[in-house]
């Protein structure tokens, strides 16, 4: 998304038997909105489903989106896991 800057420190990736699991970090001058925003309309052409306001769908995964920090000062935390049914 425009406005985040990955922080490569927080990367980590594992695979299971069930599926992978990554997780990664974004900072930026970004408000939750846009970012709620911005992924509601961009995940969706990627073949996602939206499941709420932070939390995706496609085939056996899911990918979660968490917020720290504060708008104009924000952390967005990306979560992907294998769909826990």
């Amino acid at each position: 998304m425009p406005g985040l800057a990955e922080n490569a420190d927080a990367a980590a990736v594992f695979d299971k038997p069930s599926g992978r699991i990554a997780s990664t970090e974004a900072k930026g001058a970004v408000t939750a909105k846009a970012v709620r925003d911005f992924y509601a309309s961009t995940l969706p052409q990627l073949g996602w489903t939206r499941q709420n306001s932070e939390q995706y769908r496609r085939e056996k995964e899911q990918l979660r989106l968490g917020f720290a920090g504060r708008d104009g000062a924000l952390t967005v935390r990306f979560e992907l896991a294998p769909h826990q049914q």
